[in-house]
């Protein structure tokens, strides 16, 4: 077994997202389930999207054989895999990807920390968890709540005093290296 079925599960619930509300929405096409990722490389050199369905998987490359920016509108490499595809898939019925979640738990996360919500998480102290919850499949960390929001308020005030001390002390040396007064 290449991977855990929860963990083919999680992957193909990751990328679907992808395709249903992120970068690869321009490869969608009705009628069909299908997951993926884009990419691009520095100055939009390339394009990419590598996309799947039960049936297929098919990766396009959008680029020239010398560094020039791609000048298009979205992504070109998911327009063409959509015409593609949706195409190889005409009169194909629906499937989803196989995959179980029997050995993942659901859990209540706070949406700020992405804890496990614990007693007392809609008090928390700062307020910008704001009492929000979302469930997450298959994440196990230990319980959190408004402890646990105190605990990293406390940490995040220990480390803006040393990073401001760590600049005052920079400032003087720097200040000392010009022929000022310094340390």
């Amino acid at each position: 077994m290449a991977m855990k079925e929860s963990t083919a599960y999680s992957i193909n619930e990751l990328l679907k997202g992808v395709v249903r509300s992120g970068t690869g929405t321009e490869a969608a096409f009705s009628g069909m389930t299908i997951a993926g990722k884009t990419g691009t490389t520095s100055s939009n050199y390339d394009r990419y999207f590598v996309g799947y369905t039960p049936y297929y998987t098919a990766a396009v490359w959008i680029g020239y054989n010398h560094n020039a920016s791609i000048r298009a509108n979205g992504n070109p490499a998911a327009q063409l895999w959509k015409k593609v595809m949706s195409e190889a898939h005409e009169n194909l019925p629906n499937q989803n990807f196989n995959g179980s979640t029997a050995d993942m738990t659901q859990v209540t996360v706070c949406t700020r920390t992405g804890a496990s919500a614990g007693p007392g998480l809609h008090r928390c102290a700062d307020g910008l968890g704001g009492g929000e919850q979302r469930a997450r499949v298959g994440v196990r960390r230990p319980c959190g709540g408004e402890p646990l929001h105190r605990e990293r308020q406390a940490r995040d005030r220990v480390l803006s005093r040393r990073v401001r001390a760590e600049r005052e002390c920079d400032r003087l040396h720097n200040r000392e290296s010009d022929g000022g007064v310094g340390l």
